[in-house]
């Protein structure tokens, strides 16, 4: 019976040609989503019709990163391009207040607000619908 003492197992040399290498496996690259992507996915929390947890776990990603992009829509960073806004106000002028039926015949008017909304005002208008629209569009 032929037997190998012990510890020379290892002083068997191995022919580099006969070694098998096992595939490498690739490593996972970090998921990258679009600014629209990520703005849709914060406009549907924010829209209240779903937690940020529900979202999160639709869309496969960690709920935290969804609140870090929250912040970031808040501060105007997931816009494609740099946008400036200006604050408005819509103050009552004493002579349009003291007639309520009076209406402004002077053109066409056109408002972009923040949030996407668009106003287009043409021809006659008075002055407490208009004022009205404003508000609820603002706060949309």
């Amino acid at each position: 019976m032929d037997t190998i003492p012990r510890g020379t197992e290892s002083r068997v040399p191995i022919d580099p040609e006969k070694r098998t290498r096992e595939p490498t496996k690739a490593i996972p690259k970090r998921r990258q989503y679009s600014k629209s992507l990520k703005r849709q996915m914060v406009e549907e929390t924010l829209a209240g019709r779903n937690s940020v947890s529900v979202v999160a776990r639709r869309y496969d990603v960690n709920a935290n990163q969804l609140f870090k992009w929250r912040r970031q829509y808040r501060k105007g960073l997931l816009a494609d391009e740099p946008q400036t806004l200006v604050p408005i106000t819509v103050a009552p002028t004493p002579s349009l207040t003291s007639a309520p039926n009076h209406t402004l015949d002077n053109g066409s008017l056109e408002i972009t607000l923040a949030g996407g909304h668009r106003l287009v005002v043409t021809g006659t208008v008075c002055p407490e619908v208009l004022k009205t629209a404003l508000a609820v569009l603002s706060a949309c």
